[in-house]
């Protein structure tokens, strides 16, 4: 709404758009990140990882220059399964614990019953 015009207001100037276009940008990034949305083609085309068995040897107090990079895609499926093996078990946890409340409240009026 914000690249319509009211009527009697000045139109956008071109700063104002691209900063649009770029606040656009970051919150779609953002929500990709969030929402783990990823493209099946993009996962299948990445290139297999290499592994070397050749240890690495530095001092304690030696840092190295390379910095790790991580695709927040890449593990996303994993992020799907987790979150649903979660909500699962807080739905048992719930209803074990309703089963267990219920039981105590039944053996309570039976107990008050008899009394």
């Amino acid at each position: 709404l914000r690249w319509t015009t009211q009527l009697g207001s000045d139109p956008m100037s071109p700063e104002q758009q691209t900063d649009v276009l770029e606040e656009r940008e970051r919150a779609q990034e953002e929500y990709l990140l969030t929402q783990a949305v990823f493209s099946r083609e993009d996962e299948f085309a990445q290139t297999r990882t290499r592994c070397s068995a050749a240890r690495v040897y530095r001092l304690a107090n030696e840092h190295t220059t390379l910095c790790p990079t991580f695709d927040p895609y890449m593990s996303s499926e994993w992020g799907k399964r987790k979150l649903a093996l979660t909500r699962f078990i807080r739905a048992v946890r719930k209803v074990i614990v309703t089963q267990r409340v219920a039981k105590r409240f039944q053996r309570l009026i039976t107990h008050h019953v008899n009394d």
